[in-house]
């Protein structure tokens, strides 16, 4: 029945407040008068977090820690608040995250800063968000789970950028409005892509996935290419080359 005095350990920071959990911290930064509220990291935890924003913008900055555990997040439905992971450019460690980011609502942005990156080891789970850009990288290694889940109203008129996908299941795209466009640098292994998937020309690669619709323009000048199925989707394959002219390869002799 005796008290113990302990010194209390403190895991997150908004400016010079310091909180004994990430999910405080979030909920503080959620409910600010500023616009936007940044919560850093002081050092590596484990913690889920789950948090609304309601009238401001909210960044969770690593610092280069790493947060072991899953961050949910909501806002009211046709928001544009957004919530940032992102990790500094003068840290030489990588910041990263070990658990799922859901969004709900909103807008999401993983950001990779010019000289390191910011990584998701586990999955983002996007429903009816208004824009994504994902600048870092996200691994998935589970097979029963998608790297970038797209679910509801898709991201209208936003993007999936820049994006390394390391993992086993790819991306699920579910978009019943607007377009996600993946842009440059991105690679998809595997894909179950629902709706109007575009990109802008520049390094991204598709190595496999199945495309409600024809997926042909993203594959031009590589060695992939869609075939329509019995169910009409399309099924990315690789090609298989029989024949060639100087160093220009084709499928058929004839």
């Amino acid at each position: 029945g005796k008290y113990e005095i302990v010194k209390k350990t403190y895991v997150a920071a908004i400016g010079d407040v310091k909180y004994e959990s990430v999910q405080e911290a979030l909920k503080v930064a959620a409910a600010a008068a500023d616009s936007t509220m940044t919560v850093m990291l002081l050092a590596d935890v484990s913690e889920n977090a789950s948090f609304a924003m309601a009238n401001r913008n909210v960044i969770l900055d690593l610092d280069g820690h790493v947060l072991t555990g899953n961050i949910n997040v909501t806002a009211p439905e046709g928001s544009k608040l957004q919530f940032t992971v992102k990790n500094p450019a003068d840290k030489k460690d990588t910041g990263k995250l070990v658990g799922d980011i859901t969004v709900t609502n909103g807008k999401l942005e993983v950001s990779r800063n010019s000289r390191y990156d910011t990584t998701v080891e586990g999955s983002i789970i996007l429903n009816n968000v208004a824009e994504a850009a994902i600048n870092g990288t996200v691994k998935q290694s589970a097979a029963d789970k998608a790297a970038i889940t797209v679910n509801g109203t898709g991201v209208d008129g936003g993007k999936i950028a820049n994006t390394a996908v390391i993992d086993a299941a790819g991306i699920a795209i579910d978009a019943q409005s607007g377009t996600v466009k993946i842009l440059s640098n991105s690679s998809v292994s595997k894909a179950q892509v629902n709706g109007s998937v575009q990109n802008n020309g520049a390094a991204m690669k598709i190595t496999g996935g199945v495309f409600s619709a024809d997926p042909s323009a993203l594959l031009v000048g590589t060695d992939y290419k869609a075939e329509q199925n019995s169910d009409g989707k399309y099924e990315i394959v690789k090609k298989t080359y029989v024949v060639a002219i100087g160093e220009t390869k084709y499928e058929s002799v004839q």
